[in-house]
């Protein structure tokens, strides 16, 4: 690879606040994007347009909920490409355990972030993806995309 001057990046964000449900093995979904260069915006994530090593790097603000009855609320997200999980990342593990049985619930909203580096293809589609959920949502959401090499 040679020297690039400036390279590819991506932004995309969910700025609508409202609870959205984490569903399994749907992506995240984002309504906005911020500054782009060779990265297109899709709804789901961004799609980068040259090959290379990336930075990528996300946030949620996870929604969790002890709802009545006890039930944990959790969710494990991860970073796919093209719908296949990265191999080299581990998941972000969000958990809340039950305080106590009853009629109660106890709502947080958390920051759940991931990140890592990792080579890209031309046309390659980067999403943050729930590998597991139980009483979790989402609020507002980033996906940032920095080529590197």
């Amino acid at each position: 690879m040679g020297i690039i001057l400036t390279p590819a990046y991506g932004y995309a964000v969910r700025t609508n606040t409202t609870n959205m449900a984490f569903i399994i093995n749907s992506p995240v979904l984002f309504d906005t994007a911020g500054p782009l260069n060779d990265v297109d915006f899709e709804a789901t994530g961004l799609r980068v347009q040259r090959s290379g090593v990336y930075h990528v790097q996300y946030t949620t603000s996870s929604f969790q909920s002890d709802s009545a009855g006890g039930s944990a609320a959790f969710v494990y997200l991860r970073v796919r490409v093209n719908g296949t999980p990265v191999a080299i990342q581990y998941q972000s593990r969000l958990e809340l355990e039950p305080q106590s049985p009853g009629n109660n619930v106890i709502q947080h909203v958390i920051p759940q972030h991931g990140s890592l580096i990792v080579e890209l293809d031309a046309g390659d589609l980067v999403e943050v993806v729930p590998d597991a959920t139980n009483n979790s949502a989402y609020q507002t959401t980033y996906l940032q995309v920095i080529q590197i090499l």
